[in-house]
C-alpha cells in the first residue's frame, strides 16, 4: 500500500468544525505590553535590562564553569545608558526566536531548562525598555557568530534594523 494512497475520513458528531481559532492583532498586543502599559515605573527597565545581562551570565557560568567569571556593568550618561555584560550574546537565530518573539523566553526551551533556572521567564521584559526610550541599540556576539548591531523601537510595524558597523568585539552584548 503506498501512503499517498490514504485518505483519512472524520465523522463529526455533535459539533462543527469550523476552523476558526483565536488570532490576534499583532500591533494592539505589543501595544499592550509596551512601557507604560505594562509597567508603572521607568527604573523598571533598569531592572529588566539587568535581569536580562545576569540571566546570561549565569546561565554561561553553567555551561563553562569555574574558568568563567561573569561581569555586567551599568554607565549612565546624560543622554544614554550602557548596560554591558559577558555572557554568551545572541545570534540572528536567538534574536528571530526569542528575542523578538513576544511571549518566547530562551531560558524556557527543554534543553535549557533542565541545566538553569532563569530570572526571567516570560519573554516580555524587553518591552519595559521603551519606558526609558523610543528605540534600542544593541551589539551582542556568541563565541561562534560575527558581532550583530541592530536597533529596534516600540511601532510593531518596523523592522529590527540591522547595522554593518559596530564595536563589540568579545562575547556577551552591550
Amino acid at each position: 500500500m503506498k501512503l499517498d494512497q490514504v485518505c483519512e475520513k472524520y465523522t463529526y458528531i455533535g459539533f462543527d468544525p469550523k476552523g476558526i481559532k483565536y488570532t490576534f492583532d499583532v500591533e494592539k498586543v505589543v501595544d499592550a505590553f509596551v512601557g507604560e502599559n505594562l509597567y508603572n515605573d521607568r527604573l523598571t527597565t533598569l531592572r529588566e535590562v539587568i535581569q536580562n545581562a545576569i540571566d546570561t551570565c549565569r546561565y554561561k557560568k553553567v555551561l563553562e564553569g569555574d574558568k568563567y567569571k561573569p561581569e555586567v556593568s551599568v554607565i549612565i550618561f546624560e543622554e544614554k545608558i550602557i548596560i554591558e555584560d559577558n555572557g554568551l550574546g545572541m545570534d540572528e537565530f536567538i534574536i528571530k526566536n526569542f528575542f523578538g518573539k513576544l511571549g518566547s523566553s530562551f531560558y524556557q526551551q527543554e534543553n535549557v531548562k533542565k541545566e538553569y533556572e532563569a530570572i526571567g521567564n516570560f519573554g516580555v521584559g524587553v518591552f519595559s525598555y521603551f519606558l526609558m526610550s523610543d528605540y534600542i541599540d544593541i551589539e551582542t556576539k556568541t563565541k561562534n557568530s560575527e558581532t550583530l548591531h541592530f536597533r529596534l523601537d516600540k511601532d510593531p510595524k518596523n523592522y529590527f534594523h540591522f547595522f554593518s558597523k559596530y564595536e563589540r568585539k568579545k562575547m556577551g552584548q552591550l
